[in-house]
């Protein structure tokens, strides 16, 4: 006969926190990395959005340096 696995209250504590965190990185990642993803997958281009702020390549403002 087989007899069920007893965990006590410490255990099971341990084990949904370990599932909840592993739940969490999961998401935080594909957050972190979704233009990434969607440029893998074709689904988006990589393109500047709308009204962002002109990058370095841009020589509206050449920097203290440059002169």
């Amino acid at each position: 006969m087989i007899r069920p696995l007893y965990l006590d209250p410490g255990s099971a504590s341990i084990l949904l926190q370990m599932i909840g965190g592993g739940v969490v990185a999961v998401v935080v990642s594909l957050k972190l990395f979704w233009r990434r993803i969607l440029a893998l997958l074709h689904i988006r281009t990589d393109d500047p959005e709308p009204g962002a702020a002109p990058g370095p390549e841009s020589e509206a403002d050449p920097g203290p340096g440059s002169r």
